[in-house]
């Protein structure tokens, strides 16, 4: 069985971002994998309990699902970050990061 990996920042497509656009984007192409009897390994932010369980709902209709949920500070990611993303974020010079200045809701039971 073949295995893929399907992130905002390693899409061939050459639109990474981190838009709400972009996680659906993400989303869609693992199904499509998922479905096709790849193993697929998601990056993905849910940003609130409704997007967590619409992507749940997705994949299980097709593959096995495991929610990992990992709990770090803005500042841990921040020094964690070998690309700066969290520090721009943090400075506001990039825009919408989950968590930062989009909203992020920590999941109930992951």
């Amino acid at each position: 069985m073949a295995t893929c990996s399907v992130g905002r920042r390693r899409r061939g497509s050459g639109t990474a971002g981190t838009t709400g656009g972009h996680r659906r984007a993400d989303r869609a192409g693992a199904s499509t994998r998922a479905r096709s009897g790849t193993s697929v390994l998601v990056e993905a932010i849910a940003p609130d309990e409704d997007v967590g369980r619409n992507a749940r709902r997705i994949v299980e209709a097709h593959a096995q699902f495991l929610d990992v949920h990992v709990d770090a500070s803005a500042e841990a990611c921040s020094r964690r970050d070998p690309k700066g993303r969290y520090r721009q974020a943090l400075r506001r010079e990039l825009p919408q990061v989950t968590g930062i200045s989009d909203p992020y809701e920590r999941p109930g039971s992951p």
